[in-house]
Formats: C-alpha cells, structure tokens, sequence
C-alpha cells in the first residue's frame, strides 16, 4: 500500500495563551501548565505571544495508536535533512508539525521517501 503524506493549508503556533471563542488544533496539560496548538492568524489577530509557526503533516492513511515504528521512520527522514518536527499522536492520525519555512521540503522528502516503499 503506497501512503503519502498531506501538507495542511494552515500555519499553526504554539502558545501559552487559547484565543477567546476557537477551539485550539490541540491541548496539552502540562505540570508547568497549558500550552495550545493554535492557528496563526487567530493568534495574531489576538495579539498574543507565539512560537514555533508551523504546518503540520499527516499520512493520507489512518494511523494507529499501537502502530509502530511510523515516527521513528519520519523524523530519521527530515533529521537528515535538520527539519524539526513535533509529533501529536491522535486516534486516527499522526500530525508531524515541522517549520512552516521547512514544510514544503519536507512533505516532498517524506512522499518521495513513503512512495518508493
């Protein structure tokens, strides 16, 4: 089965801050608190604090959550090449969060490597 990988059309940020009245892309409860995956035009709109603008990337093909080895596999691919990628980990899908200057390259490193096995 041939998999490829789907680039999303928005730019995601990492904050600190949830914008007023969006849900967030994802949530994580830290012990040192919340930090919230949220788009970057809400972000900027809001004047808040962000980093890390990015893109995410996901297989076109559902993912398990006892899969094994599929972010290994991905982050050996874009290390090679010093892409950063952060994985969120969800019941149908991985999302690999990579730069947004980086994430064209890496979706074209990832599908050309994914296609050929």
């Amino acid at each position: 089965m041939r998999s490829t990988f789907l680039l999303s059309n928005k730019t995601y940020v990492y904050s600190k801050i949830n914008l007023a009245g969006e849900n967030p892309f994802a949530i994580f409860n830290e012990e040192e608190g919340s930090t919230f995956i949220l788009p970057l035009l809400g972000a900027k709109k809001a004047n808040i604090n962000y980093e890390f603008p990015c893109r995410y990337l996901r297989l076109f093909n559902k993912t398990s959550l006892t899969e094994v080895g599929i972010t290994s596999k991905v982050a050996k691919i874009l290390a090679k090449e010093s892409i950063p990628c952060n994985v969120v980990a969800a019941l149908n899908y991985d999302y690999f969060f990579v730069p947004v200057t980086q994430a064209e390259k890496a979706k074209q490193l990832l599908n050309t490597h994914f296609l050929k096995t």
